[in-house]
């Protein structure tokens, strides 16, 4: 290609036309910053995360933002209502069945293939349940479900909510909610507690222990739980809860833990 007279490129006596070389650097500053328009700079595109795991979202034609990283075992799902479109999901995967997300009046417990009933409880043991809440929202009622009184000076069922040890296998730390005491001497069927708990799109654990004196122990309604923290060994596949022993009084900090059966139903409703 000639860039002046009759000289090609790589001939000694060539001449290089700057007029054209100035017009091609041009061009291509233009197409630099042409494209540095459409495309915002690596520095801009790191400053919008800020934590490990944060993931890009779009709300709108070429406007990013940031969804910021969510807890372990939860999934993205796409939510039109959310700012960013997306949002985070306690996961609760059961043969790829998501846990349903209550509306306004409706109860979630833990993940069950179905129900029964048991009245083998003991003082001072606490029963602990997975219990998935999809979508954030408030709830306004915590309760179990007494087929058959039991007798026994005192005797209540306490109820509440375990944040989840981030693993997705066991409750952690102080309760979040200690909710109270249901009598489980006069009358049966729904007992409820109100209570105005808001719980963030994860994982908790409700909590129900058998407190007072336990002359006859009550018949409770139970879940089949399906098993989400694993067996000790196969003998014992019907341990699906955790159990926890000498609770007396509020709720305590969650101590030493073993998996135990018969999970009696633990409910919470959403406002």
């Amino acid at each position: 290609m000639a860039l002046s007279g009759d000289h090609e490129v790589g001939d000694p006596n060539h001449v290089p036309d700057h007029n054209l070389i100035d017009e091609a650097i041009g061009l291509l500053q233009s197409a630099v910053d042409a494209l540095e328009a459409l495309v915002p700079s690596a520095p801009a595109l790191k400053s919008v995360l800020t934590t490990k795991g944060d993931l890009f979202a779009a709300t709108g034609s070429g406007v990013l933002s940031r969804l910021g990283v969510g807890i372990n075992g939860q999934i993205v799902v796409a939510d039109s209502a959310a700012s960013t479109g997306l949002r985070w999901m306690s996961s609760g995967a059961v043969s790829g069945v998501l846990p349903y997300d209550p509306q306004t009046g409706e109860w979630i417990t833990a993940t069950t293939t179905g129900t029964s009933t048991a009245n083998a409880y003991l003082t001072g043991r606490m029963y602990l349940e997975p219990i998935d809440v999809p979508t954030a929202k408030t709830f306004d009622r915590i309760g179990t479900n007494i087929t058959a009184t039991g007798t026994g000076s005192g005797q209540v069922v306490r109820l509440g909510i375990y944040n989840d040890d981030g693993t997705g296998r066991r409750p952690a730390g102080a309760p979040l909610l200690d909710a109270g005491t249901v009598s489980t001497t006069s009358g049966t069927g729904d007992k409820t507690i109100t209570i105005s708990q808001s719980l963030a799109a994860k994982r908790y654990w409700g909590a129900w222990a058998i407190q007072g004196t336990v002359t006859t122990s009550p018949t409770v309604t139970v879940l089949t739980l399906v098993n989400q923290m694993g067996y000790a060994n196969l003998a014992n596949a019907s341990l699906r809860c955790w159990g926890m022993d000498s609770v007396s009084g509020a709720l305590p900090t969650i101590g030493t833990l073993y998996r135990d059966a018969n999970a009696p139903i633990i409910g919470i409703r959403a406002a």
